[in-house]
């Protein structure tokens, strides 16, 4: 085990994926220490598990340490990574950590794309659960109740973000791309240059799974690409697509197979997901019946869709959407499951709101909703990038005070909240 008795310090340790690499190499018998800005879930668990967690960050809290781990969140400045450097201690990016423990298994499974990663490979990690792999996700697997899950040495099925092109540090024998969409354009020029970064990443691979729907995953090219769709065109399809009030089935269709599979969630986006997870299965083998199965076993990811509370006898759901498009299967699905939802979006970063002001505009106009402040996370304010601007814009009310915001919902009409975005405003809604 070539972490063992490593001492390791992770960067901002409290994050869903950095916080699950610490756990990785805290089974693997490092010892562990880590930083953060606040105490949540993950850092409790770690701390309950030997690790030592320091809030707030200080040159003081890599003394001893022979690693430092850090994430794109974090900045040359940060006084950490100052002390790290002039102590001449390793340093590593989040996901140069994620590729060397990916590269100790046989076969790594890299799920990539804009939308849809993380609900991607929990879905396939229950497609693939007869063949025990190691899965790293972006969100916590409800089930598994967390976001890493510790199986054997043959199979590393990994969440791939393109933010800052950090996927390509990765080294996989199969590439996924659920879709390519216009993101993360405070690191990216444009779309184009988009594209040609999933292909960089799509080059590295033997297996290319990819959309055969989405125009943009089919400009991505390889020598060996299996397919999957609704597109009559596509290796792996959906067919017979019934939607009902407890869930969504359709008929799975291979070559000359063909699985009649059941989801217990809603939402057209989740057959392209459960499709993306079937492909995956058949290209290690499982079976259309086993795959059926093992789908209708899946149980969700956490912050997708889901329930967190209630607010004045009527449901609260949080949806993690923080992109337009993200936005309009939100509207999608709440619609089918409420007759009345009123939304409350989050916008996540100045820069998104900016680079996609228009697109954002036209999906929150007709809506019942209002606009809470934006969650800057690495960035400060840009004119005319603020969520005010955003709801002067669609001539919706503006909140930057929780209170405020529920008082306002106390005078509204509505059978369900949605509260929409990446940010905290889940968490601020119900202390």
């Amino acid at each position: 085990m070539r972490f063992f008795n490593k001492k390791i310090h992770f960067v901002g340790i409290g994050g869903i994926s950095m916080s699950a690499l610490a756990f990785f190499v805290l089974r693997e018998g490092a010892i562990i220490s880590g930083s953060d800005t606040q105490q949540n879930e993950k850092t409790r668990l770690l701390t309950k598990n030997g690790a030592r967690v320091f809030f707030g960050h200080k040159k003081e809290n890599v003394l001893g340490a022979e690693i430092v781990v850090f994430n794109g969140a974090i900045g040359n400045e940060n006084e950490e990574l100052k002390e790290a450097r002039k102590q001449n201690l390793t340093i590593l990016r989040r996901e140069e950590l994620l590729a060397e423990i990916s590269s100790e298994y046989k076969t790594q499974i890299a799920v990539s794309g804009t939308h849809g990663k993380s609900t991607t490979t929990a879905m396939t990690a229950c497609v693939l659960s007869g063949l025990n792999p190691t899965v790293h996700n972006g969100a916590n697997i409800l089930g598994a109740n967390n976001n890493f899950i510790f199986g054997g040495k043959e199979i590393f099925l990994t969440e791939a973000c393109e933010y800052k092109k950090s996927f390509l540090s990765l080294n996989p024998d199969i590439v996924v791309i659920t879709n390519i969409d216009a993101d993360h354009l405070d690191c990216y020029k444009d779309l184009s240059e988009i594209k040609k970064t999933f292909q960089f990443f799509a080059d590295k691979a033997s297996l290319l799974i990819k959309s055969n729907d989405d125009i943009n995953s089919r400009e991505i090219k390889s020598k060996n690409i299996l397919t999957f769709g609704i597109h009559k065109l596509s290796d792996v399809m959906a067919e017979n697509i019934n939607f009902a009030q407890n869930g969504m089935s359709f008929d799975l269709v291979y070559k000359n197979g063909r699985e009649n599979v059941f989801l217990n969630c809603f939402g057209k986006h989740n057959i392209y997901n459960a499709l993306t997870a079937a492909a995956v299965g058949i290209s290690q083998g499982v079976n259309l019946n086993e795959i059926a199965q093992n789908l209708k076993n899946y149980k969700g990811i956490e912050g997708r869709f889901q329930k967190i509370g209630e607010f004045l006898n009527r449901p609260i759901i949080y949806d993690y959407a923080h992109h337009p498009t993200e936005i309009k299967t939100t509207i999608e699905m709440a619609k089918l499951t409420f007759k009345k939802p009123f939304f409350v979006f989050q916008p996540h970063t100045f820069s998104r709101t900016l680079a996609l002001f228009d697109e954002f505009v036209a999906v929150l106009k007709p809506l019942s909703c209002a606009l809470f402040e934006t969650y800057s996370a690495r960035e400060k304010p840009i004119k005319n990038g603020k969520a005010s601007d955003l709801a002067h814009q669609v001539h919706k009310k503006y909140f930057k005070n929780i209170e405020n915001l529920k008082n306002f919902l106390q005078k509204t009409a509505f059978d369900a909240i949605i509260l929409v975005g990446a940010g905290d405003l889940q968490n601020r809604f119900l202390k």
